[in-house]
């Protein structure tokens, strides 16, 4: 709790410092799912990801991303190029990735579109106020179809943690009876993730006891399926971890596209695609590519 009222009041200096200059700070993931719990302090996170928008018409979405970079050198951060993805902001020892695309689209036509449509959704709603602070979350649709993104794409390279089974099942126990399912449903077919939300559904219903109550929550009854994802979730060992050697790195390497094959009817592009995405757009490779 301490660490989170911490990392919060760091995002809150650089969100007052954004302000002055008419950028809006929207937190994704960690923070902003954080509101979805009972207690949000007990939602840990290791860092904070930005997404700036100007609050008005005045700069563009790219001047926006830049000028949280510069803003954050002029308090005192540093600020390092990260991949054509986001930058990395060290500010008072947090790291805060500041986003200048939503996703790793890297470069291809399915990977644009999708970017281009989670923009759209973020962009269409004015967010929600963190605790009476300058921070904001973005709208729950946004959040709904932002989650299950993230962790499928977690779960084709190394794997879902709990700690992302327990976001979704806090979104829907609290959720679930006010969003727009069959507009979340569009948008996810239209990311190429709607049967993994519904694995996610179904493990949420199974394991952590959540109950669905609006008759247009849809969850996968392929129970074989649901069982393999949650002990894979207790057991994966392909994460990556810190000071890795080579020797280590290439073995968890090897055993992501092991998996990746092994889910490749979940993935949202062909597996030689995802082999081919996975060197041509490392962070070794720091590609510059845009939409």
């Amino acid at each position: 709790e301490k660490t989170y009222q911490r990392q919060k009041n760091i995002a809150v200096r650089l969100a007052n410092a954004l302000r002055e200059k008419g950028v809006k700070m929207f937190v994704l993931k960690g923070m902003s799912f954080s509101t979805y719990y009972d207690k949000p302090s007990q939602r840990q996170s290791g860092d904070c990801d930005c997404y700036l928008m100007p609050m008005d018409g005045h700069i563009s979405r790219d001047r926006a991303f830049e000028l949280g970079n510069e803003t954050a050198r002029e308090i005192g951060g540093e600020v390092e190029r990260g991949t054509y993805k986001h930058s990395h902001i060290i500010l008072d020892g947090l790291l805060i990735e500041n986003h200048h695309y939503l996703t790793d689209f890297d470069g291809t036509k399915r990977g644009k579109k999708r970017e281009r449509l989670l923009e759209g959704i973020i962009s269409q709603d004015n967010g929600e106020v963190i605790d009476g602070t300058v921070l904001y979350k973005p709208g729950d649709r946004f959040n709904a179809v932002f989650l299950i993104w993230h962790a499928h794409g977690n779960f084709m390279k190394a794997g879902l943690t709990l700690r992302m089974l327990y976001d979704w099942a806090m979104l829907l126990r609290m959720k679930q009876n006010v969003l727009q399912w069959r507009q979340i449903y569009d948008d996810m077919e239209g990311c190429g993730i709607r049967e993994f939300a519904d694995i996610m559904t179904a493990v949420c219903v199974k394991f952590l006891g959540v109950q669905i109550t609006d008759s247009q929550v849809t969850r996968c009854d392929n129970e074989i399926l649901v069982d393999e994802i949650m002990l894979d979730t207790l057991h994966s060992d392909t994460h990556m971890m810190p000071n890795e050697t080579l020797f280590v790195k290439a073995r968890r390497i090897m055993k992501r596209f092991r998996r990746m094959w092994h889910y490749r009817s979940l993935a949202t592009e062909p597996y030689p695609l995802m082999v081919w995405n996975d060197f041509a757009f490392s962070s070794y490779m720091k590609r510059d590519i845009s939409l």
